[in-house]
């Protein structure tokens, strides 16, 4: 097996995660950070937020959750956003969905 080296020349090892795109949930993300540590990447950008999903639960703001953590067809968006990448028309796949504040606060603390 090789030997990872790193160097002060690469002090930015890092990921993007679109997850505002295409949401999969909070274990998903700590397996990603765990294979983030193994291949000794330093920085984590978590794409939440964006006009084609909202991922992240603010208390007082129910309605960007409710309309924007949801993909299905809805011409008006009134009630969800268009689907993408495959999520379907009835807000059930896999592109649906979004962070708690506490599951959140438990990613920022992993």
């Amino acid at each position: 097996m090789g030997k990872l080296l790193t160097s002060q020349g690469a002090g930015w090892r890092g990921m993007h995660y679109d997850m505002a795109r295409n949401f999969h949930g909070k274990a998903v993300t700590l397996r990603l950070i765990d294979n983030m540590a193994r291949y000794k990447l330093n920085k984590l950008h978590l794409h939440l937020t964006e006009d084609e999903g909202w991922r992240l639960q603010i208390p007082g703001l129910p309605e960007l959750t409710d309309l924007g953590a949801r993909r299905c067809f809805d011409l008006s968006e009134q009630k969800c956003l268009l689907t993408q990448l495959g999520t379907g028309p009835d807000a059930t796949g896999s592109g649906n969905g979004y962070y708690t504040t506490a599951d959140f606060i438990e990613i920022l603390r992993y």
